[in-house]
């Protein structure tokens, strides 16, 4: 796994390019069949933020959830 999370990791890095990382997470289903590897950046957040404040953003009902949902993985941009 260990090998995987790396290889998943230098891989996202290269997409993710000069944006900023604040956090990376690794997220299981219930039965931990399933491992995900999840980064966000400022960059991502900010434009998601863009999105809900213009009216855009169809998963993100009021700015309290936003910022909730800023430190959840499942909200995350993913990679």
């Amino acid at each position: 796994m260990v090998l995987a999370v790396r290889n998943d990791f230098k891989e996202l890095s290269k997409k993710i390019g000069n944006e900023r990382i604040y956090a990376v997470c690794l997220i299981t289903d219930s039965n931990a069949m399933t491992v995900t590897l999840v980064i966000n950046t400022y960059e991502k957040v900010e434009s998601n933020y863009q999105k809900y404040i213009q009216g855009k953003s169809e998963c993100v009902k009021d700015e309290i959830l936003y910022k909730t949902v800023k430190w959840v993985p499942a909200k995350m941009g993913i990679w």
